[in-house]
């Protein structure tokens, strides 16, 4: 990231030096506080835990014997989401983490109560997707990335970040459709659906994944394509992690020419105006290159909203951009760099907010048009005022992000073989992918700000009526006590029958955290 480091400097946006900021709001002391602790380990996980140590003891960390509790923390995107576990295991293969299943799996069968939590990136805040009290099986070291030319096609682990995946692929030109943040883990991502910059032209994440390497709930390890496990393909393709631990995905491969991104963040008051060019974007744009991730960004000083602009190719179309630039802004810088330094703009900025406090929540909204989104921009900054009048100083930043579904990746999405993750309930229409977040830093706020995020996101949806709400939700910002049946509208029975019958002890089902069935 250093080839432009320095030219963010320019960057007149306050939003840019709230983010600069952060490292000065913690301590050692504050970071402690702020992860969740099990008052005793069961003893089912510390069998568990010990068997895996005389097994693999180079493998295995016990919290009791110096746990750095404040690295810990550090190593989850949000403080909440950061349990304290009996222990941390580290597996180096596919055949490692089989060992840890089976050691699972046999309680299991003797009917004891296993926890356990399986982390890629950590970055879903949500409360026990990767966290557990039990044992915290983390991917980091199954992070290798590899490319294969005759096929076109990357092999890559869970435990990679986006950004290593982009640096790779880049010395062969090509790259993958992956997150548009450079830190974020590559397997919750590819498991619950995956929205990036190419999704226009090759539909969510998912629709690029030719096949996975999958371990059981048994322990067995098997490679799960449509062709050879067609159940299984359509469960992995968005249905989350609860039919057994996936060690490396395949995913197909596309040419990669150096891209043109920017950040724009425009003045307050200009929301209607804002409004307007998301709209002529999502109903009106023809070039399947062009992507955007427009936000309103509440800061401890005001509000406003801040777009950030890409397009797969070194140089946009001229005018392309023109309805946002012509609305007030600060000054504009646009960059013509490679894949994963365009991803890594925002990722260095944003790895700022590790160890902080979050939460997601989300809806997908329908029958778009500017005056409909206007008045979403005003509630939501409405909403805001009120929570920056409550948190004060506690408060780090809220955002929306008002993410384009065009038609274009539908179709695309509606072309690939069925999947777990049903966006398709409205049919093929343009829609906005409503996510909801704030970060704060005091831990006696946490019951505040999740109550105040799921009462502001179901008083949108109550405002707005079912004309305007669709019925699905996107998986990867779904948050504490939304309605998961609308991640999987029309496909929930399925996808159950599927995990009970790889999973008959209920291993998975009820021993990890996360979306749930």
């Amino acid at each position: 990231m250093h080839l432009f480091t320095h030219r963010l400097s320019a960057l007149p946006l306050s939003f840019l030096s709230i983010l600069a900021s952060l490292p000065l709001l913690f301590s050692h002391a504050v970071i402690s506080q702020n992860i969740t602790a099990a008052e005793t380990s069961s003893t089912t996980a510390a069998f568990v835990c010990t068997s895996l140590a005389s097994t693999l003891p180079s493998r295995v960390e016990f919290v009791n014997r110096g746990f750095n509790v404040t690295a810990f923390a550090l190593s989850y995107w949000s403080s909440t989401a950061a349990i304290i576990p009996t222990c941390v295991f580290r597996p180096q293969s596919t055949a490692e983490v089989a060992i840890a299943v089976k050691i699972l799996a046999t309680q299991k069968a003797k009917g004891r109560d296993v926890k356990f939590a399986v982390k890629s990136g950590g970055h879903d805040p949500l409360i026990g997707a990767s966290g557990t009290t039990g044992l915290l099986i983390t991917l980091e070291k199954l992070n290798k990335v590899s490319y294969d030319t005759p096929t076109a096609t990357a092999r890559i682990g869970p435990g990679a970040r986006w950004g290593q995946v982009y640096q790779y692929l880049n010395h062969y030109n090509v790259s993958v459709a992956g997150g548009r943040v450079s830190s974020v883990g590559v397997g919750g991502l590819l498991l619950s659906g995956g929205i990036s910059y190419h999704s226009a032209q090759d539909g969510f994440s998912i629709d690029t994944i030719l096949s996975y390497e999958l371990v059981l709930p048994s322990g067995v390890i098997i490679n799960v394509t449509n062709a050879s496990r067609p159940d299984l393909f359509f469960a992995l393709r968005g249905g989350g992690n609860k039919f057994g631990i996936v060690t490396n995905f395949i995913l197909k491969t596309h040419r990669q020419p150096l891209v043109n991104y920017g950040i724009v963040q425009f003045l307050p008051g200009t929301e209607a105006a804002f409004a307007e060019a998301i709209t002529d974007f999502l109903l009106n744009s023809k070039d399947p290159k062009a992507a955007i991730i427009p936000n309103l960004i509440a800061d401890p000083n005001a509000t406003y909203p801040l777009c950030q602009f890409w397009y797969d190719g070194p140089v946009a179309p001229t005018g392309i951009w023109d309805r946002f630039l012509a609305i007030p802004h600060n000054d504009t810088r646009f960059f013509t760099v490679p894949h994963y330094v365009a991803t890594g703009i925002i990722g260095d900025m944003t790895n700022q907010l590790y160890g902080t406090r979050q939460n997601f929540l989300t809806t997908t909204l329908k029958n778009i048009s500017p005056g409909f989104l206007t008045s979403v921009l005003n509630y939501t900054a409405k909403h805001f005022a009120a929570v920056r009048a409550h948190a004060g100083s506690a408060l780090i930043l809220c955002q929306i992000a008002i993410e384009p579904i065009q038609t274009s990746l539908l179709r695309v999405h509606a072309s690939s073989p069925p999947s777990a993750f049903n966006p398709l309930t409205e049919g093929v229409q343009p829609q906005i992918v409503y996510e909801y977040s704030c970060d704060w830093t005091d831990p006696r706020l946490d019951a505040y700000f999740f109550r105040e995020g799921t009462t502001a996101v179901r008083t949108l949806e109550r405002l707005v009526g079912r004309e305007h709400v669709s019925n699905w939700l996107y998986p990867n910002y779904v948050g504490q006590g939304q309605d998961v049946a609308r991640v999987f509208s029309g496909t929930e029975e399925r996808a159950a029958a599927i995990q009970r019958r790889v999973d008959p002890t209920g291993l998975f089902r009820e021993g990890t955290g996360g979306l749930a069935f």
